[in-house]
């Protein structure tokens, strides 16, 4: 059968691609199931009337060469015998696209092909074998997938393997010991989706152990000697995370360290000092996001040190004298 202007009109009016509607015109079914089976199994699942031009043959080809696209667009126009060849074929998308009409046998067969699949997809109607078979082969994706159908022994399984997905996907439900063999395992992981639910303990070890972590997702939550303990060890971070919470004396530590950070991240509470000392030790990082607050004296000195940052980000407030000799410096 010739494809007519009507049908390609009613592709295009259920999203055909233009590839496909440039190609249509002068064409025949046959055509598209021989040279573009996934076109036509596409047409088949998304436009109204399609199999009223599509043979059974035409769509049995298709799918046998697209199993993909046959599951994808047309798994309620399979025959059980295509359907079971697709989902053979395509474990995966079959239990993606097709799981609630695949057969018990062909449930099981793909669940056990493609075991992430089936917990993402299906985990609701897996049988506990299944289940067991599949979150033992792929843990992580049980813990995002399916945490709240495993057993506890299923859980303990996947949290052992996969200690990172237990703490970001399933950490309420972790029982204290299996929190503490996880945070253990992940301190960084533990302090970015588990902080408020460790203990003082696991707390302590993790921040010791992942200061930059701790700084960035749970400053808030560390104690005096923790927050101390962070800041020296990374003032980096404790500038741009916990800047707001730091002592004055942790803030001037900080800021002496990483005299760029404090520029970057803490300009607005250094003091005086402070902020002399930081532009005078990167005089880049003083322009660029202090400019506004330097005296003349600190951004003379800024621009002889930094002339070409000196030009990009301050040639409008330089003295003559100062950006002319930044001029001659940058030639």
């Amino acid at each position: 059968m010739t494809i007519t202007a009507k049908m390609i009109e009613n592709a295009k009016k259920h999203g055909a691609c233009e590839d496909a509607l440039a190609w249509l015109p002068s064409h025949t079914v046959a055509n598209l199931s021989a040279e573009h089976p996934d076109w036509l199994l596409w047409a088949a699942g998304n436009i109204p009337g399609a199999m009223d031009v599509i043979t059974p043959a035409q769509l049995d080809r298709a799918a046998a060469a697209e199993p993909w696209m046959a599951l994808q667009y047309a798994a309620a126009l399979l025959t059980p015998a295509q359907l079971d060849r697709a989902a053979a074929a395509e474990p995966g998308a079959a239990l993606e696209c097709a799981s609630a009409i695949l057969t018990p046998a062909q449930l099981d067969r793909a669940a056990a092909a493609a075991p992430v699949a089936a917990l993402q997809y299906a985990s609701a109607i897996l049988t506990p074998d299944q289940l067991d078979r599949a979150a033992a082969a792929a843990p992580r994706a049980a813990l995002q997938y399916a945490a709240a159908l495993l057993t506890p022994a299923q859980l303990d399984r996947a949290a052992a393997a996969a200690p990172r997905a237990a703490l970001r996907y399933a950490a309420a439900l972790l029982t204290p010991a299996q929190l503490d063999r996880a945070a253990a395992a992940e301190p960084w992981t533990a302090l970015r989706y588990a902080a408020a639910i460790l203990t003082p303990d696991q707390l302590d070890r993790a921040a010791a152990a992942a200061p930059v972590t701790a700084l960035e997702c749970a400053s808030a939550i560390l104690t005096p000697d923790q927050l101390d303990r962070a800041a020296a060890a990374e003032p980096v971070a404790a500038l741009q995370y916990a800047s707001a919470i730091l002592t004055p004396d942790q803030l001037d530590r900080a800021a002496a360290a990483a005299p760029w950070a404090a520029l970057q991240y803490a300009l607005a509470i250094l003091t005086p000092a402070q902020l002399d000392r930081a532009a005078a030790a990167e005089p880049g990082a003083a322009l660029q996001y202090a400019l506004a607050l330097l005296t003349p004296a600190q951004l003379d000195r800024a621009a002889a040190a930094a002339p070409w940052t000196a030009l990009r980000y301050a040639a409008a407030i330089l003295t003559q004298t100062r950006k002319k000799s930044c001029q001659e410096a940058t030639k």
